[in-house]
């Protein structure tokens, strides 16, 4: 229970002018048409972070082992910041499109991607996997109506 007057009080009795934020996701996405092709670009992401040997042990002197973050990260290797590529958007087109679907369902309303090269994959991605998704979507809007 929050004690009265407290921030997170205040914050929660607050009259709302809008819908409250919703919940969100960083990924770091690797699409590609061919189904073996993005596993093999992501073992190659993996052998990469030897050339930053020195950077990482600075971060991982400065880093509390303890924190959910160093926990999570030490279970589970990933590409990317914030979870990278620990979300599994990783994939051909159709397994990325019904994976960002899914989280969908569960109430992800925000995607906040990453990709590499930016430019290029970013592109990629607008037009064969969001594609994707809207169709997904579409069918899955069918079938729930009545």
């Amino acid at each position: 229970m929050m004690p009265p007057g407290s921030a997170t009080a205040t914050l929660f009795l607050r009259p709302r002018a809008a819908t409250p934020l919703g919940f969100g996701l960083s990924a770091f996405v690797i699409a590609r048409s061919r189904a073996g092709e993005p596993d093999e670009n992501l073992a190659h992401l993996f052998t990469l972070p030897a050339k930053d040997a020195a950077i990482r042990a600075q971060w991982a002197r400065n880093t509390d082992p303890q924190s959910v973050m160093a926990a999570v990260l030490a279970r589970t290797p990933c590409v990317g910041s914030n979870g990278g590529t620990g979300a599994g958007l990783v994939g051909d087109y159709d397994t990325v499109a019904a994976r960002i679907v899914g989280f969908h369902r569960t109430g992800i309303e925000t995607f906040m991607l990453q990709f590499q090269p930016f430019a290029a994959k970013m592109r990629r991605f607008a037009e064969e996997t969001m594609s994707r998704v809207r169709t997904l979507a579409r069918l899955r809007d069918f079938l729930s109506s009545p």
